[in-house]
């Protein structure tokens, strides 16, 4: 290691000089110093202050004893060497050590450093070195003379003094900012709890203003119906003030003859708590008038468990009144829509004939899916564009038209099939496979899945090239319109003021059977049927009085043969010279052969939904039980699969027996009990057992068939709904004379439903009634929820029936 005075070139004369006046002065001085020896020995002794000279001509450092001492080095342990010193001085602090004690030599100004020290035990301690430069005015440096004392009692108490300082400083700061974070909090949590409460409070009377002019009637209920609180629009609807509807019962603002279905509906929702229930019904304000209004209901429990009916209600009264008026319009276009199909009658009359089967269809009936891409086409199609049905499939329609009209027709089409909506009579031009035009007149019903997703079309197409050609010529033969007038297959008749015949033509006599000069100067009631006579009345005096332009009826003739016939009645209002008044024009034309066509067409509906439906229903059944007992009774899963079998050669026969009754109707001859019996078996499904069957005798012996077909079908569709839908573990049949009156009842313990609710309409229902009313029954049906079904057909039998 270098020493401080290495910056220097060479040791002047006057140092060594210096050195040995020194030392002259030394030994001059030992002797006077004697004396204070002993005393300032003892004085550094005691304060562990020891002393040292350094010689920077020699290079040799000289300690005192208690240097030694502080240092734990016995004399003859230490070479004096400036390298020495430093070898025991504390890696760490050599450096600064040595910079403090150049700077004193460079400055010749005296230098004090703390640093630690290393015995040779390996101790480490704590040293005050304190020194100056030694030096002539004006000379160099000769070298440094100074103390060290040993701090580390010192030191230690001080630097465990500053760890503790600095640990409370740390801890006060940990405290403080603690404690500032806290009150920071205290104040957030202050100026939160401030803002909630004044947004609480804003929201209150929000609510309140809410609640009290909301444009819905709100009303809250005990479980018998005494309101509790109502909201002023309600009240102001209403014409009440608050105060007259709190505490009193809620049947006061509803007509008497509604109370029964309001406490059923309190009933229901108070026993099926937190679910929504909503009706439609009238309420009676304060002046008596009356409103519709849609009600939504939910029964809640307060804090004391007591139920408790919340009541919100629209009025629908303007909504009701536009689908009143909406009736009436649907009603006078289905009249409109009726006699233009029945001046088109003449051309179309093989078209009203019923088909069955969609292959042998005279329509084309098809079906795309959601991109307009043929699916299906039914073999109509070769007659009437002269395509294969597989020529089609994967074509869009717009490919068999001329360019212009596939442009046309795509944007009529376009608007419908973006809203998915049904569409009739669309007529569009088709070109044949050989090259001529067709005119088609086409209708679709879209199609969704079970999940109401949009799948495509299915619709007809139905060939209307003639008709179109039959309506040109009709357009031609405007000129010969008087002729027509005379020789028109429709009756024509003109009524004066005092509604007595002044004009009829030829079809009209042909019509009523009466000569012209018979019908001219009576009035209707000469051949209208007494039963239809009172309504065909009203319309007459309302068209004479001015409230009714025109009017249509269709009604019973008798005509001079006795014949009852039906007519329809289009009747007009015109103006003839020699007459004051106006004249009433009536069309008449013979419906009869439609009615019974619809008759017929209703009673092929029934059969298809009761017969044919509800056998394939009983088919599945069937063939769900073999599935579910095919793992674990393969005998059973064998006898299933061989009634399923059975049943459709049964159905296969009734359909052709159905085909056949297309063109003639014969009564069915069959042995009702065995019948009945059988069906029973039939209905039954894996997881139910077959329903309970009683027949009181005698009452086969007044089955005849005509009432044993309708019965069956009765029964059929009733166990078919109750499989479907009852969940019931019970099913009965009971069928019995009581009174001159074969009842038959048909009940579960299932589910049942509400009758007075609104309920989508369905086949089932409409035909068990039909055919009860068809046999002269009365049907019965009796159903509430939780409390099962029952469906009752009770027969009068007239006396002689006893002896059939």
């Amino acid at each position: 290691m270098s020493t401080p005075l290495d910056t220097d070139c060479s040791l002047s004369t006057e140092l060594v000089d210096l050195r040995r006046h020194v030392r002259e002065l030394q030994q001059a001085l030992a002797q006077a110093e004697q004396d204070h020896v002993s005393a300032q020995t003892s004085a550094l002794g005691a304060a562990q202050i020891g002393t040292w000279e350094w010689d920077s001509h020699t290079n040799r450092v000289i300690w005192s004893l208690e240097t030694e001492q502080i240092f734990g080095i016995p004399s003859d342990c230490f070479d004096g060497t400036y390298e020495k010193f430093f070898a025991l001085v504390h890696p760490d602090d050599r450096q600064r050590l040595g910079t403090a004690i150049a700077k004193a030599v460079e400055d010749r100004a005296l230098y004090r450093v703390e640093h630690r020290i290393i015995t040779p035990e390996g101790a480490i301690l704590w040293v005050a070195c304190r020194g100056r430069a030694v030096f002539k005015q004006n000379e160099p440096v000769t070298g440094m003379a100074g103390t060290i004392e040993d701090i580390t009692a010192r030191k230690e108490l001080e630097l465990a003094q500053q760890d503790f300082q600095e640990t409370l400083e740390r801890q006060v700061r940990e405290r403080t900012t603690t404690l500032e974070q806290a009150i920071t909090d205290l104040e957030q949590e202050a100026e939160r709890r401030h803002g909630v409460e004044s947004a609480l409070k804003a929201s209150e009377q929000r609510y309140q203003s809410l609640y009290e002019q909301n444009p819905f009637m709100y009303f809250t209920l005990t479980a018998e119906g005494t309101v509790l609180s109502v909201n002023q629009f309600g009240a102001d609807q209403l014409g009440y003030q608050k105060e007259d509807l709190v505490g009193r019962s809620i049947l006061n603002v509803f007509d008497t003859k509604d109370h029964q279905t309001v406490l059923t509906q309190l009933k229901a929702s108070v026993a099926s708590p937190y679910t929504l229930f909503q009706w439609e019904i009238q309420k009676t304000r304060k002046d008596g008038t009356r409103l519709w209004v849609r009600e939504r209901a939910r029964a809640i429990y307060d804090l004391a468990r007591q139920p408790l009916v919340l009541i919100s209600c629209e009025d629908i009264t303007e909504r009701r009144d536009a689908e009143d008026r909406l009736r009436d319009n649907e009603t006078r276009w289905i009249a409109g829509e009726l006699d233009r199909q029945e001046s088109e009658r003449a051309l179309r009359a093989s078209e009203l004939k019923f088909r069955t089967f969609v292959e042998t269809t005279r329509d084309w009936v098809w079906e795309v899916n959601e991109h307009a891409v043929y699916t299906y086409a039914s073999p109509r199609i070769r007659e009437i564009l002269g395509y294969e049905p597989e020529d089609v499939i994967g074509k869009t329609p717009f490919a068999l038209m001329p360019p212009d009209e596939a442009l046309r027709v795509a944007g009529l089409f376009g608007p419908i099939a973006a809203t998915r909506r049904p569409f009739t009579l669309l007529e569009n031009t088709n070109r044949h496979k050989n090259g001529h035009l067709v005119v088609l007149e086409t209708s679709g019903t879209p199609i969704f899945d079970s999940a109401g997703t949009f799948r495509g079309y299915h619709g007809i197409d139905r060939d209307i090239s003639a008709r179109k050609r039959a309506e040109e010529a009709l357009r031609a033969g405007e000129l010969r319109l008087q002729r027509f007038v005379a020789e028109a297959p429709v009756g024509l008749c003109i009524l004066d003021e005092n509604w007595r015949a002044i004009s009829a033509n030829k079809a009209m006599s042909e019509i009523t059977g009466y000569a012209e000069h018979e019908i001219v100067g009576s009035t209707y009631a000469l051949y209208t049927h007494p039963e239809d006579l009172a309504a065909n009345i009203m319309l007459t005096d309302e068209f004479f009085r001015g409230v009714r332009s025109e009017y249509t009826y269709e009604k019973r003739y008798i005509r001079k043969s006795g014949e009852i016939i039906w007519v329809s009645v289009k009747a007009t209002r015109i103006e003839l010279s020699g007459h004051a008044g106006p004249l009433l024009l009536a069309a008449v034309q013979d419906i009869t052969e439609r009615k019974l066509a619809m008759e017929e067409r209703e009673q092929l509906s029934r059969d298809l939904h009761d017969n044919i439906l509800q056998a394939l229903y009983a088919v599945g059944m069937q063939l769900e039980a073999g599935k579910l007992s095919m793992g674990k009774s393969p005998r059973k899963s064998k006898l299933h699969m061989a009634q399923a079998v059975n049943q459709l050669n049964a159905l296969m026969l009734d359909i052709r027996r159905f085909i056949t009754s297309l063109t003639r109707r014969t009564t069915t001859q069959l042995d009702f009990g065995p019948a009945l019996r059988q069906l029973v078996i039939l209905m039954s499904g894996a997881n139910q057992a077959p329903p309970e069957l009683e027949i009181v005798n005698p009452v086969l012996s007044f089955i005849t068939p005509t009432l044993g077909e309708q019965l069956l079908n009765i029964v059929r569709e009733a166990l078919s709904n109750s499989t479907r839908h009852a969940q019931a573990s019970h099913r009965w049949i009971r069928l019995s004379l009581v009174e001159n009156v074969v009842q038959l009842i048909v009940g579960d313990n299932g589910v049942g439903f509400s009758t007075v609710r609104k309920r989508r309409a369905g086949h089932g229902l409409r035909n068990m009634a039909a055919r009860a009313k068809q046999i002269s029954a009365i049907f019965t049906l009796k159903s509430a929820p939780g409390e099962g079904t029952r469906v009752m057909v009770d027969i009068p039998l007239k006396k002689e029936h006893l002896y059939e």
